[in-house]
């Protein structure tokens, strides 16, 4: 029997500090009432000493307990929705698609992103009650609320709390819930069905209900979770083929337990595209493997990786240095499935992808990799993120991806030793 072969980079869970911020000031989000709270879109909010200490010591505690690790997952009573692979040939990556999270107010352009995602809940048991009638009738009326959400309405419905309340900054928080990446859209959903909002990294609770809170201009969320719910796993699947602005297939899966509500992990894996079609106007056919032993690699390649504790890292931060580097390279369109990099065997590929690890986990050698990054962040590679207005920092389309991707204080340039417990690169035959 063939089995996978990988290399990895991993970290002591211990040894890791609070990480940078990402994409936004993590000081520009007020509550329903205008009062000034730590934005949750920042890609790892800072921790106080006090709270890490606070969180070693439940960590400790749920060591001893059941975790949501040992429940095993049955396909058959997860609670899922998804989209199927969009018609070949099409041109937007809407067609077909029912399942779609509304970006429509996101800095990233206006656009629909179509996800798929799978959850499962259990006991203190380890029993799957998923599929419990009054869970599910649950599950269902909070994945509306926290992944459905009808900009439209919610806009409409804001008028009058704003109204009642000229404090109310309805146009912030709208922009908020759009810009809700998937791990922070992940912990909104547990936080709920958990019934955990008191902490300072909860997400605000305004984001999660929406404008059912209002009542009479009073701040009114009471629903109280599911008591029977001890763990949660929650898998997001994004379909390359579907999002033009970053064509990878990549999964999130992200976990926690309740009593104490404790955030246990968050895996990243991430698809290296060997024969996709993008469902967008310039109809991509993208193939970013490299050669081996002078043909082209006909192997499944994956980014495997997990966050450190606290940290919801950008994935593009592994997946671009592994894309350039370490698989495609340079090529003459972007939009045609090249590669220009050539190993004589496997065990050059890995080898090769081993040091690369090494160096984005390393302060010293990320800098090196960042460089090496910075001509690649051109029109051949990166268009659509003009065409769909993207900024940062003061500076819009290409230039401002580069220096979120690269710069300080939130790139690959900073290292990426306290943002990934760790990394993992396998091969294996399709």
């Amino acid at each position: 029997m063939t089995t996978a072969r990988s290399i990895s980079t991993g970290l002591d869970r211990g040894m890791t500090s609070a990480p940078t911020s990402d994409v936004i000031d993590c000081n520009t989000m007020i509550n329903a009432y205008g009062v000034p709270i730590q934005n949750p879109n920042c890609r790892s909010r800072s921790i106080s000493p006090q709270q890490q200490q606070h969180q070693q010591q439940q960590e400790q505690q749920h060591h001893h307990h059941q975790t949501t690790t040992d429940c095993p997952i049955d396909v058959a009573k997860s609670f899922h929705f998804g989209n199927a692979a969009p018609p070949f040939g099409a041109t937007n990556p809407l067609d077909g698609a029912g399942i779609i999270y509304n970006r429509n107010a996101s800095f990233s352009g206006s656009r629909f992103t179509p996800f798929n995602i799978t959850i499962n809940v259990w006991d203190e048991n380890c029993q799957d009650i998923t599929q419990d009638p009054e869970v599910n009738s649950y599950l269902l009326n909070a994945f509306d609320d926290v992944y459905q959400w009808n900009k439209t309405q919610w806009s409409k419905e804001f008028v009058q709390s704003h109204r009642a309340n000229p404090q109310f900054n309805s146009t912030l928080i709208i922009d908020t819930k759009a810009n809700m990446f998937w791990e922070l859209l992940s912990q909104a959903f547990g936080e709920r069905v958990m019934n955990h909002h008191n902490s300072t990294n909860s997400i605000p609770l305004i984001l999660n209900y929406g404008p059912k809170c209002f009542q009479t201009s009073k701040f009114m969320c009471n629903d109280k979770g599911l008591s029977q719910v001890a763990h949660i796993n929650i898998a997001t699947k994004i379909d390359g083929a579907r999002d033009v602005l970053n064509p990878v297939p990549r999964e999130i899966i992200w976990s926690a337990t309740a009593n104490p509500f404790i955030i246990e992990n968050t895996n990243y894996k991430i698809t290296m595209v060997s024969d996709e079609h993008v469902a967008g106007k310039h109809q991509e056919h993208l193939d970013l493997l490299p050669y081996v032993n002078g043909q082209r690699l006909n192997e499944s390649v994956t980014l495997l990786a997990q966050s450190t504790p606290g940290s919801y890292p950008d994935y593009n931060l592994v997946f671009i240095p592994f894309r350039h580097l370490v698989l495609q390279g340079a090529v003459q369109n972007a939009t045609l499935p090249e590669a220009s990099i050539h190993y004589d065997s496997i065990d050059s590929l890995l080898k090769f992808a081993n040091k690369t690890l090494q160096g984005l986990m390393s302060v010293d050698v990320a800098p090196e990799i960042a460089y090496s990054l910075t001509p690649f962040f051109n029109t051949t590679y990166y268009y659509m993120y003009n065409e769909l207005h993207f900024s940062f920092g003061g500076h819009s389309g290409i230039p401002g991806y580069r220096d979120y991707i690269l710069g300080a204080p939130y790139g690959i340039s900073q290292g990426l030793r306290t943002r990934y417990s760790y990394i993992r690169l396998e091969c294996a035959p399709v």
